[in-house]
């Protein structure tokens, strides 16, 4: 199954044995992107083997609901927690990243500003 098959905002792809899930969309809204949808990514992934993750918000350009953004970030992040796995995070703006710094969540999992940077670090850190 693919992973994001059923979901029209997301899109996944493999690079060098990392998963990479691209939010397609300018703004995360309760409404057109349930947390529901969230979970089940994250969950077929790790289903799949997937223990190594990278969240590409490049797309994200609205940043009101900042709720959805946080909420994507902790469901991905305590999901792969659980089977001792790792989350990245590549292309935020201006503001998400900034937000995510002023919440120390940096410290967290780290913050790529390129896709290309992100998956050479995961993938460096899979052994």
């Amino acid at each position: 199954m693919n992973i994001t098959e059923d979901v029209a905002w997301i899109a996944s792809k493999i690079e060098d044995d990392v998963l990479i899930l691209k939010v397609l969309v300018s703004q995360l809204d309760s409404q057109q992107h349930p947390p529901e949808e969230y979970h089940r990514v994250i969950d077929t992934a790790i289903a799949q083997g997937y223990d190594r993750l990278i969240l590409n918000l490049s797309m994200l350009r609205n940043t009101n609901h900042t709720w959805g953004l946080l909420q994507l970030i902790f469901i991905a992040n305590s999901k792969l927690k659980e089977v001792g796995g790792k989350l990245a995070i590549c292309g935020l703006r201006r503001y998400a990243r900034r937000m995510l710094r002023t919440a120390n969540l940096d410290k967290l999992f780290p913050l790529y500003k390129t896709e290309k940077k992100a998956v050479h670090s995961s993938a460096r850190n899979l052994t």
